[in-house]
């Protein structure tokens, strides 16, 4: 097939648009002769050398067939010409989600968009691509991006076109990427394989080392790259350096809640990567628990973020951060070790008393099998009974054959039910510990903190604040939110677990994950490979968030981790990403500022009214007039106060605005309007945004309110308003500096 020469400093669209067209038809036509000649019944039956080679022949058969189907309606995304540096050929690469060879087509007839020379399509100023045989020094000319639907060419854009050998640089986007950005939502996170921004690969592909930690600004696009950077580990045309590829069944995502999963659960189904399991991390732990635990319905740590009469206070924050760090692990550890030694003494000092007749050698020898075998104090324990208990057995049959035993009727299940009573009786100062009650135990008591804890970490005031914190043993299987990891460290460290085991961990916004909930999925991951996306200017959780990266990247091989920092934020528009920076001005810097996309649009409205009715009414208005425009598909209403939510929600439903949801925690959104307290839709966003009730006496001068309201506003991709009543929130920006 002949390709256009795209070497020229001006050229006719037209015939640069047919010259594609006539491609894309050609290219159509060969993938349905390939359908039509894989469809056609085999004249010779396949054979094979048993059933089960002949099935796997059949089904790689099936597979290239589906992939053919799925191909045909968009081939192609993307174009790239480029010049070998070496010998000085210049060539055509078409790139697609799939790569496709056809019969009597060269290799590489449409490249997959993991393939390594499908660099130079997301990196067009770089002048190289490491392939399998080595770095390969190439200059890009030409990248081009198709908008193809139903196997028709619709457009194209010429993101980069140069003269032959010339200078120059590659837009900061493309009309395909600008008309994507402005469209309304589709109420789900969108496949960008065909956009992806040469700063977001070099984070899909940043494969060097296993741990990558992405600082993203709000909407950055952390989300696509933490699922295209599994689609990209997966797949055998990457090249993922000296560790081990995962399998897609052993790769786990942990979002922030049901709905943020729900919003980014078809993207990796649209890239053809199935089975990659999905969860929060309070989900994940409570299944991971050898007893049923539950979450504490008493537990207001949650609620009291936001309450401006009894917030949580500094010391408080400190307790419950204690919990969820590297210092509760190492008093557990001292608790657990301590516990195993003090057994193990007593052990050591029984005095002719060993079960089922053995000698002291003989049952030290057992007792050291045991720890050696499961160093988790209940686990060696019901190890050890099981050993004794099997002694008892065989050394009963043992009698029974030789005529020395009247246990003729006993079965050897009887006899080892025998054996551990008596095992058990002889050890009755060796008792099963009950995590939860050992947990609760340890955390309730001052001196018991203060006794485990290593000696520089607490003081008696903050053993006694992390006292006052604990669940209470009256709440039965019940344990409060920052409890749970460290009950859960505190239950392996007793019992162990057998649970599944992983080679890639997701985590999105990870800035909100305590670095022991981290430390738990290190500890179930085989490979030590990970992914951590977050923004530390969204870190709201204050009573388990982490203040640098360093937290969690310390618990990792530090030649093993890579860090990478994404500024360029494409959810919002210009004014509306300005705006949001403006809120944040004067609080610490712990990131770069975000940089807004080139994307123009309104200017944030403000508006005040007289009284909360009228701000009610003032909002349903603003819903009923945002409904009418075409970017617009669904509108979230974000409120500080759950009550306020409430209050708003029923006044949309009594002026007749339909399909409105009242959002609430753990919660699938089911409509295109919402109301929903903001801390609720980390990670989600929304054609227009409405923040509710932003006055003096709601938001203060606080880093925590200036964060929360940050997090509102970036949530907007098109339209954000600002409702209040009263007087304005001095965290509040004017626009009236916001370009136009």
């Amino acid at each position: 097939m002949t390709q256009p020469n795209a070497n020229q400093d001006t050229y006719d669209r037209q015939s640069e648009f047919q010259i594609e067209e006539q491609h894309l038809e050609d290219v159509v036509g060969l993938i349905d002769g390939a359908i039509q000649q894989k469809e056609a019944p085999r004249t010779i039956p396949i054979t094979a050398g048993h059933t089960k080679a002949a099935d796997s022949v059949k089904a790689m058969a099936k597979a290239a067939l589906e992939d053919l189907r799925a191909a045909r309606s968009r081939p192609f995304f993307g174009r790239i010409d480029y010049t070998d540096s070496q010998n000085g050929d210049t060539r055509t690469i078409y790139i697609g989600e799939a790569g496709i060879n056809v019969s009597d087509v060269p290799e590489g007839f449409i490249v997959n968009h993991n393939a390594p020379i499908a660099a130079l399509y997301y990196l067009p100023a770089q002048d190289f691509y490491d392939a399998p045989r080595g770095r390969i020094k190439a200059n890009v000319h030409l990248k081009r991006n198709f908008t193809i639907q139903d196997a028709r060419l619709l457009d194209f854009d010429d993101v980069l076109r140069l003269p032959m050998m010339g200078g120059g640089a590659p837009r900061l986007s493309s009309r395909i990427l600008d008309k994507k950005l402005s469209g309304a939502s589709e109420g789900e996170l969108a496949d960008a394989v065909q956009t992806i921004q040469p700063e977001q690969y070099k984070a899909i592909a940043a494969t060097t080392k296993p741990v990558l930690v992405v600082q993203g600004a709000a909407g950055s696009g952390k989300s696509l790259i933490g699922l295209h950077r599994i689609d990209y580990i997966l797949s055998p045309h990457s090249d993922i350096g000296g560790w081990e590829r995962p399998s897609v069944d052993r790769v786990i995502v942990f979002g922030p809640s049901p709905a943020f999963l729900q919003y980014v659960a078809n993207l990796l189904p649209g890239l053809g990567v199935y089975g990659v399991r999905q969860s929060t991390v309070s989900q994940w732990m409570l299944g991971q628990f050898s007893a049923r635990v539950t979450l504490s319905a008493n537990d207001k740590t949650f609620d009291r973020l936001m309450n401006n009469q009894n917030p949580l206070r500094e010391a408080e924050v400190n307790a419950h951060q204690f919990k969820g760090g590297m210092k509760m692990k190492r008093m557990l550890d001292n608790y657990a070790r301590r516990t195993t030694q003090d057994l193990r003494s007593r052990i050591r000092n029984m005095r002719g008393d060993f079960p089922l007749g053995l000698n002291a050698a003989e049952f030290n020898r057992r007792v050291d099998t045991a720890f050696n075998t499961h160093p988790e104090l209940n686990a060696a324990r019901e190890y050890l009974l099981n050993i004794l208990a099997a002694d008892w057995a065989r050394n009963a049959e043992r009698a029974r054959r030789s005529g020395r035993s009247a246990r003729r009727g006993e079965t050897r299940y009887d006899l080892i039910n025998e054996g551990r009573r008596q095992a058990e009786s002889a050890l009755r100062f060796w008792q099963s510990l009950d995590f939860r009650r050992a947990y609760v135990g340890l955390v309730s008591d001052p001196d018991k903190i203060l006794e485990f804890a290593r000696t520089g970490d607490l003081d008696l005031e903050d053993a006694t604040e992390i006292s006052q914190t604990a669940p209470t043993t009256e709440a039965g299987q019940a344990l409060g939110m920052t409890d749970l990891a460290a009950a859960l460290y505190l239950d392996y460290k007793l019992n162990g677990f057998d649970s599944q085991r992983f080679q890639h961990v997701v985590v999105d916004e990870a800035q909100d994950v305590s670095p022991l909930e981290l430390e738990l999925m290190r500890m179930h991951s085989t490979t030590d490979s990970f992914t951590i996306l977050g923004d530390l200017r969204q870190s709201l959780l204050r009573f388990k968030s982490i203040k640098t990266w360093n937290e969690l990247a310390r618990l990792f091989e530090r030649d093993s981790v890579s860090r990478l920092d994404s500024r360029l934020t494409y959810r919002s528009t210009r004014q509306i990403t300005q705006y949001a920076n403006r809120i944040l001005q004067g609080l610490p810097k712990r990131t770069e500022t975000p940089t807004p996309h080139t994307r123009n649009g309104e200017r944030p409205r403000l508006v005040r009214s007289n009284s909360a009715a009228d701000m009610r009414l003032a909002i349903a208005t603003a819903v009923q007039d945002l409904r009418q425009r075409e970017d617009v598909n669904s509108v979230a209403i974000l409120t500080k106060w759950r009550q306020t939510a409430d209050d708003i929600g029923g006044v949309l439903a009594t002026v007749g605005i339909p399909d409105v949801s009242v959002f609430k925690a753990g919660n699938l959104i089911e409509t295109d309007i919402i109301v929903s307290p903001i801390i609720l839709t980390k990670g989600l966003e929304f054609d227009a945004v409405i923040v509710a009730n932003a006055g003096k006496n709601n938001y203060n001068e606080t880093e925590f309110d200036r964060m929360l309201l940050y997090l509102a506003c970036t949530r907007a991709r098109h339209h954000l308003e600002i409702h209040w009543h009263g007087t304005r929130s001095p965290i509040v920006p004017g626009v009236e500096r916001l370009a136009r």
